[in-house]
């Protein structure tokens, strides 16, 4: 019988998480921002119910992936040449 590995939540939340918010914001997307964020919302609720319990290490981890996301939807926002993109 083979050994089994635990994952660390660090790690899973790196590479998983990241993937598939790279697919939930695509820079052409061509839906109202808004749409994005609620598909993203619900996405991101999920991973938030799993780890009900955060230690520090996954708290560091939560904040990345915030920068991430915001910058994400800012480079949206750019790419689509909103009224409030532009200055």
């Amino acid at each position: 019988m083979l050994p089994i590995k635990s994952v660390h939540p660090q790690i899973l939340l790196g590479t998983r998480i990241y993937e598939r918010i790279r697919e939930l914001t695509p820079r052409t997307w061509g839906q109202p921002l808004r749409s994005c964020i609620l598909e993203l919302r619900r996405y991101l609720l999920g991973w938030l119910q799993f780890f009900r319990i955060c230690t520090s290490d996954v708290a560091y981890t939560l904040i990345a992936i915030d920068g991430h996301i915001r910058r994400r939807l800012r480079a949206i926002l750019l790419s689509n040449g909103s009224a409030g993109a532009r200055s």
